[in-house]
C-alpha cells in the first residue's frame, strides 16, 4: 500500500463501483493535475471539476430560440 487515497462524493463512489475504469481515470487526472501544478489534492480536484463542468456545459448547451 502506498498510503495515498482519493476522497470522492457519494455520487462519484456509486459511479466508481459501476465503472472502475472511470474511477481510475479520475484518480490519474487528479494526480497528474496535482503533480503538474504542485497543488494540494483539493485544489487539483477543484481545477479538474471546473474544467470538466465547463466542457460539459458548452457541449450540452442548447441553441437559443432566437438563433444566438
Amino acid at each position: 500500500m502506498n498510503g495515498e487515497y482519493l476522497r470522492v462524493t457519494p455520487e462519484e463512489l456509486t459511479r466508481a463501483l459501476k465503472d472502475p475504469e472511470w474511477a481510475l481515470d479520475l484518480a490519474e487526472e487528479i494526480q497528474d493535475a496535482q503533480e503538474d501544478n504542485e497543488t494540494t489534492p483539493a485544489e487539483a480536484r477543484l481545477a479538474l471539476l471546473v474544467s470538466y463542468e465547463s466542457a460539459c456545459s458548452s457541449a450540452w448547451r442548447a441553441p437559443s430560440p432566437t438563433g444566438e
